[in-house]
């Protein structure tokens, strides 16, 4: 290859990479504009390591994205389907009598639209799944607010019989069995696609809100460039749903959330 072959084609990959690189930086979204990303984690359900419940839940999901309904929640709350269930329309015929139960279900509620409590009812899209689980086992279910640092600690007391509802699990855990990493979650900095702000440099004076989170505030100190730019960061207790509202009402400049949250309300 020639000299300028290879400038030609050095050229044309500095284009595709810039191209991408802008492309994900400045990904639309309905009214809004994702400024940058964070880290993705996986979206997975835990259970005890010798528990047999796994089995019937595994069963109950795989008939339910079999027959449409895991992907009829998605588009009710994403808008999309981003998740990703083996389907097994046989798979409640394959195991055996179903024993009567209660299951008990621990969820993050400050994981918007996955899992969150309002006017003391839970809901959200592993909610609405974890009760069609559970009507297709002729199970009674109950729901207990856990964070996922504590998945271990909630299933080995036998508070919870499955971590399920906005967890990012550690999937190669040995102290606990996870199944099912269904959904891609990470941390997306957000604009409306009206305002001025269309790079991360712009944000110069601008005003943050984000979940009160601890994690959504190591992000925040992780990321220098953007802490030392802002002019304020407000940490707000409703979360997700408090912060499109400031950032809707111009109250705020931009806002970091699930990426989950930011379907939800683009859609």
């Amino acid at each position: 290859m020639n000299r300028l072959s290879k400038a030609i084609c050095i050229f044309l990959v500095t284009i595709l990479l810039f191209s991408l690189t802008a492309c994900s930086a400045g990904e639309r979204h309905g009214r809004f504009r994702i400024l940058k990303s964070y880290e993705t984690k996986q979206l997975a359900i835990g259970f005890r390591n010798d528990d047999i419940v796994r089995y019937y839940v595994m069963a109950a999901l795989q008939a339910s994205a079999a027959d449409g309904t895991v992907h009829n929640n998605a588009l009710h709350w994403f808008g999309h389907d981003p998740v990703s269930i083996p389907a097994d329309k046989e798979a409640m015929a394959k195991i055996k009598t179903v024993p009567k139960r209660t299951l008990i279900v621990g969820v993050d509620i400050d994981a918007f639209p996955m899992a969150y409590k309002e006017r003391d009812q839970f809901r959200g899209f592993d909610v609405d799944l974890a009760r069609d689980v559970c009507y297709r086992l002729g199970w009674k279910i109950e729901f207990i607010p856990i964070k996922a640092e504590n998945a271990y600690v909630e299933l080995s007391s036998g508070n919870i019989d499955v971590a399920w509802g906005g967890l990012a699990l550690d999937i190669g855990s040995k102290q606990y069995t996870t199944v099912f990493p269904y959904m891609e979650q990470g941390l997306v900095l957000v604009v409306r696609d009206d305002n001025r702000f269309r790079s991360v440099r712009k944000l110069k004076g601008a005003t943050l809100a984000m979940d009160s989170g601890q994690y959504f505030l190591d992000i925040i100190n992780a990321d220098e460039d953007l802490r030392d730019r802002l002019g304020a960061i407000q940490r707000m207790q409703g979360g997700a749903r408090a912060c499109f509202q400031s950032l809707d009402t111009a109250k705020v400049d931009c806002i970091l959330v699930y990426k989950s949250a930011l379907w939800h309300f683009a859609k």
